[in-house]
């Protein structure tokens, strides 16, 4: 109830000095009051009135804003979700490519280290070698290259 009053309050207002005018103009015809107090409140029932249709009018605008405003927002988050999924995709194709090239790396090394072996035994030692293995052992042979 209290949020009815609240939403409306501006237009309540309007009744109630329109009460006040039905009031003031009864009281003047029944010659209580001056003729000329009749101006004064219609001036500031007019003012008051038109007060508050403008105040209900910026409100529908600025909700109207706001719905625009946040499908915008939706959107944009909508847009957003995508291009996350795509970067994640990315992610996952960069760390896959970095693997290969670790894997080819390290293939290459032991191939340079089994040309460069003395013996059959070295060659078969450098063919059992892990990545690791094979770039510290080229690495010690060959420099960091």
């Amino acid at each position: 109830m209290s949020g009815f009053l609240f939403e409306y309050l501006d237009l309540i207002v309007v009744a109630a000095l329109a009460v006040v005018c039905i009031v003031v103009v009864f009281l003047v015809r029944v010659q209580k009051l001056p003729k000329q107090s009749l101006w004064f409140v219609v001036g500031a029932l007019l003012g008051v009135g038109t007060f508050a249709v403008v105040r209900n009018l910026q409100k529908k605008a600025l909700l109207k804003d706001l719905e625009i405003l946040n499908a915008r927002i939706k959107a944009r988050d909508e847009e957003l979700a995508q291009q996350r999924d795509t970067i994640v995709a990315h992610d996952k194709l960069v760390a896959e490519l970095k693997t290969e090239y670790a894997q080819a790396q390290a293939a290459y090394h032991r191939q340079i280290l089994a040309l460069d072996a003395k013996s059959a035994e070295d060659k078969k030692k450098h063919a059992a070698m892990s990545d690791q293995e094979a770039f510290d052992e080229f690495s010690k042979i060959f420099g960091n290259n």
